[in-house]
């Protein structure tokens, strides 16, 4: 048997795809390894790279090429089906790695710790739109239980304890003889750690091994209102599959997910039916002419955009987890000083608008907070 068996999906990923499979092929190991890649027929050239690299390496690269295109659940299903090696790594074709001892790394971990099903680490984020990389992802804990990841599910924040998929590493075993859950999933890394954590502990390991990719067309972007009723039905697939002793952290899960989706409805709106009269005339009546801007997202983005070419001017962003630009600076919330006063503060992430206000009246901020909501 191999030792690792690593599966990628791969759609439309022409731009992409060869810097993957670049950081799969230039691992450091002492075993064996496959890369098992799955193309989905493409409408671009994604087919034809795939081939000629398995034509290069064939003695690592296996090709899953579909007839037909059937979607990424089921192409990542069969492409695990395929794995011949004791652990499964995963990586989408259009992240990749950084570390080429990220493979080796893992394996050691799980070899020397047989009470764990799933290891971890940390990651880059790399905006593609604005060309930014924003905060490393590093949420180091090398021992924790399904309880532990359902409870951290309950904050309203990403939940620190998710292993993204680029960085992952499991037993084989634990999908031998697979619920059914696992096929009627919408989709593969949330069912697969819940799996995971039901027969053994996870860890997120601190180094930071790869760059996941923002990338306008993937589904999480392209069509954000399917990927949120996908991840609501994942959740309450869930929810009917898990003891009753979860419930309660599933279900605040689920309600949490629902106020996220008030806030994404939101902020479609702003984006596509507020102009920037609507927002300067409100800031003409408050007698406000610099903000700062708190969330430097999508919305506060959008809220800077609308604001060009106008007599407000947007100071700075505060942002926890973004970097900074040279045209969007950033600050962090414990930056702020009196040499920071703006008129007002508007925070853009409205459903947690009192904890961000109750912040930064702690950190003695002077000016007018104003959350996105009460501005439109």
């Amino acid at each position: 048997m191999l030792k690792v068996s690593v599966v990628m999906t791969a759609y439309n990923h022409e731009k992409f795809i060869k810097e993957a499979i670049d950081s799969v092929i230039s691992q450091i190991t002492n075993f064996k390894y496959e890369l098992i890649i799955g193309e989905d027929c493409s409408t671009d050239d994604t087919r034809s790279i795939v081939i000629d690299y398995e034509n290069k390496y064939p003695d690592i690269i296996r090709l899953n090429l579909q007839e037909k295109n059937v979607g990424a659940r089921k192409n990542s299903i069969s492409n695990v089906e395929m794995c011949s090696g004791e652990y499964i790594a995963a990586l989408e074709g259009d992240d990749y790695w950084i570390d080429n001892y990220k493979l080796q790394k893992q394996v050691d971990f799980l070899d020397n710790n047989p009470e764990h099903t799933i290891c971890g680490f940390g990651y880059k984020i790399y905006e593609q739109k604005t060309n930014c990389f924003l905060e490393d992802q590093i949420h180091k804990n090398e021992k924790f239980s399904l309880e532990d990841f359902l409870i951290e599910g309950t904050k309203l924040r990403r939940n620190p304890l998710s292993i993204r998929t680029l960085t992952k590493m499991y037993r084989k075993s634990v999908l031998e003889n697979p619920p059914d859950i696992w096929y009627n999933a919408p989709y593969g890394d949330y069912i697969s750690q819940i799996l995971c954590l039901q027969k053994g502990y996870g860890a997120i390991m601190e180094d930071v091994v790869g760059v996941y990719r923002i990338n306008k067309n993937s589904i999480t972007q392209k069509d954000k209102k399917r990927f949120s009723e996908m991840r609501s039905e994942q959740k309450n697939k869930v929810l009917k599959y898990l003891p009753k002793k979860y419930s309660a952290y599933l279900q605040k899960d689920i309600d949490n997910a629902i106020l996220l989706e008030e806030y994404r409805d939101l902020k479609g709106n702003f984006e596509n039916h507020i102009d920037s009269e609507t927002i300067l005339d409100y800031f003409i009546k408050n007698k406000i002419t610099n903000i700062g801007i708190y969330g430097a997202g999508t919305l506060g983005n959008a809220i800077k955009d609308k604001l060009n070419n106008t007599d407000i001017e947007v100071a700075f962003f505060i942002d926890s987890h973004v970097k900074g630009c040279s045209e969007r600076p950033i600050i962090r919330p414990q930056e702020i000083n009196t040499n920071s006063f703006v008129d007002a503060i508007i925070i853009t992430p409205f459903y947690d608008s009192k904890n961000i206000r109750d912040e930064l009246i702690k950190l003695n901020v002077k000016s007018k907070i104003i959350s996105l909501k009460e501005l439109l």
